[in-house]
């Protein structure tokens, strides 16, 4: 709302946060409505991004926001103002740690499906692996009767490593809804 005595329903500062929507921001300024990502050191909106708004001032106006796992709809009294479209997360995270002695790696599978991945190490490692893991469905839980349901188990494994220099790969499938750490020795 530009002007005090307009009387609307419009915040002051011009911006509806909602964290809920992966912290995004829709901005209607200038007769202009935009959504982006705040952050510290960003520039402005490019007009390319910048959608045409018309806003009544004089009545009172119906703010809504439709999100889903691909992102976000706006609109104003019911009619389609700006969408955005989220780049999906991935469904497999990895991160990895060397000691003098071993490789340790951990792969974190998100999805309701198995992954297949393929290590590709620049060290030399023993075909012997040791994974640990954790995996289970949403809606396995541990109870008194059965503290064990959802809990971690180890096995050994003996890779098929595919040499190729100072280092080696080899593949894995990584089951659903599941944390393994894999323990490998450098040569």
């Amino acid at each position: 709302c530009t002007s005090p005595e307009a009387g609307c329903n419009e915040p002051k500062d011009m911006e509806w946060n909602r964290r809920r929507i992966r912290g995004q921001i829709w901005r209607i300024e200038d007769g202009k409505s935009a959504t982006r990502v705040p952050g510290f050191f960003e520039g402005p909106v490019p007009d390319a991004e910048k959608v045409p708004t018309k806003i009544d001032h004089t009545k009172y106006n119906h703010y809504r926001i439709e999100a889903d796992r691909f992102g976000y709809r706006c609109y104003i009294n019911g009619t389609f103002v700006i969408e955005k479209t989220q780049p999906l997360h991935p469904v497999l995270h990895a991160s990895c740690e060397a000691s003098e002695s071993e490789i340790f790696l951990k792969l974190v599978n998100v999805s309701g499906q198995a992954q297949e991945a393929v290590f590709r190490l620049d060290s030399r490692i023993a075909p012997e692996i040791c994974v640990e893991r954790v995996a289970g469905t949403p809606e396995q839980q541990n109870s008194f009767e059965a503290p064990l349901n959802v809990s971690s188990k180890e096995e050994v494994f003996t890779a098929s490593l595919n040499e190729n220099g100072d280092g080696c790969s080899f593949p894995v499938s990584v089951p659903a809804y599941s944390v393994s750490v894999y323990r490998m020795k450098k040569l």
